[in-house]
Parts: structure tokens; C-alpha cells; sequence
């Protein structure tokens, strides 16, 4: 049944305490019906701090229970007009509990909203590969096959190698995917190149912003201090 929107911060709450057994919960979105009354039965986009939090919640809270209802958790971004909507939503609380100076609602945010996700949407569907080697005249798309081939996967993709290459190190190679879905896939089978002398040095992430990546580095940096202690 849908969320009454009396009941919708109970129900946010209880989803958001769920999921912050795995990790840090940046937000929990439930999408309206069209009725603007009630929110969307049986779905709900929950957004981790990180790609790996991302995946302990898939697999530790699949079957798991909200409300005495099975739930299950699935890679997966809202559409990009339900997001844009969600951002002007919380513009509006902020309006709403007096704080419209501090965050004004101008045509300069409403851009920058729907460019943050753009953006991020186009992101969640990129793998970043680094170490592999950069060779002039190369074709880069075989050496993702070949890549591919060894995880064991086939996807449609898109292949160009990012960045000016100011020193010796290669370039990393962006890699357009058609979901987020595959984008886990790919990444979860990824340890296999290890077993491959030529691959060793090659290793894939997900295409990441600068925050992202600060916070990333500041967890593995808290994670080398925890196994040091």
C-alpha cells in the first residue's frame, strides 16, 4: 500500500535505520504517485556513502524485513525527473522551516540541481580501470574485451581513457555501461585479474566525484590505522 504523507518520516525512519547497519545512509528517498497525496507502493531508493556499503546492503538486507514485509534490495537509481523533484523538495523544507536565506531557490540553483544529477546518473554507470597499459596507436576497446573476458562478462560499453597524462603512469580508461547493475557485476568479478600475470597491476573502481573520493580515502586510511591497532 502507499505511504501516507503523515506517516512518510516514520516510514523514511525506519528505512533508514535498516540500512545504517551497513553503512553511512546519505538519503532515503520514496517516490509520490502522481496524486501528490501518497507515496509509490512497495519502492523505495535508499543512497549509501559508498559503492561498498552499496554492496553489503544488497546482500546482508536482501529478504529482510520493513513494516512485517519482505524487502528486496537491488542496484538502482530513481528516473532522473524523480530525483530533480527530490531536490526541490528539500529546497522546500528548508523554506519552509525559515531558513530561506541561507539557501535561496534562484535559476542558477535549479541549474545546478539538475546538473548534480545528470551527473551523478551518467557516473553510476561508469567502471574506472587503472594500471593498464597505454600504448600508442592502441586499440583500447580490445584490451577491455580482453579484461571483460577474463571476469567473465560481455557488456555493451563505451571505452576512451580520461585525463593528459602528465607522467609516465597510464591514463585510467573510462568504461560506459548501460545499468548500475552491470557496473556491480563487473566490479564484484574484478579480483580475477589478479590470476592473470598481464592484469596484476590493473584494478577497477567506480567512477567516483572528487567528494566521493576523499571520503573513500579517508576510510581506507581509518581501515590501515584499525589493522595496524
Amino acid at each position: 500500500m502507499g505511504v501516507p504523507l503523515d506517516d512518510w518520516k516514520s516510514t523514511q525512519k525506519t528505512i533508514r535505520n535498516l540500512f545504517a547497519t551497513c553503512g553511512t545512509v546519505n538519503r532515503v528517498y520514496l517516490p509520490l504517485e502522481e496524486d501528490g497525496a501518497t507515496f509509490k507502493k512497495g519502492i523505495a531508493y535508499v543512497h549509501m556513502s559508498t559503492y561498498e556499503e552499496a554492496c553489503e546492503a544488497v546482500k546482508r538486507l536482501q529478504n529482510s524485513e520493513i513494516e512485517k514485509q519482505n524487502i528486496s534490495v537491488d542496484f538502482k537509481r530513481p528516473p532522473v525527473q524523480e530525483t530533480v523533484k527530490e531536490e526541490f523538495r528539500s529546497y522546500s523544507q528548508v523554506v519552509l522551516s525559515g531558513q530561506q536565506e541561507q539557501t535561496p531557490v534562484t535559476p542558477a540553483n535549479i541549474v545546478s540541481v539538475v546538473k548534480k544529477v545528470v551527473e551523478e546518473e551518467d557516473r553510476s554507470r561508469n567502471v574506472m580501470v587503472f594500471g593498464l597499459v597505454e600504448e600508442k596507436n592502441e586499440d583500447l576497446n580490445a584490451k577491455i574485451v580482453d579484461i571483460m573476458e577474463v571476469i567473465g562478462e560481455k557488456p555493451k560499453m563505451e571505452v576512451c581513457r580520461v585525463g593528459k597524462g602528465k607522467d609516465s603512469r597510464p591514463r585510467p580508461v573510462k568504461v560506459a555501461l548501460s545499468s548500475l547493475l552491470i557496473v556491480w557485476q563487473v566490479i564484484s568479478k574484478s579480483p580475477r585479474l589478479s590470476e592473470k600475470d598481464k592484469f596484476k597491476t590493473v584494478f577497477l573502481s567506480p567512477d567516483r566525484s572528487y567528494d566521493q573520493r576523499a571520503v573513500h580515502r579517508t576510510l581506507i586510511a581509518e581501515l590501515k590505522r584499525k589493522k595496524a591497532d
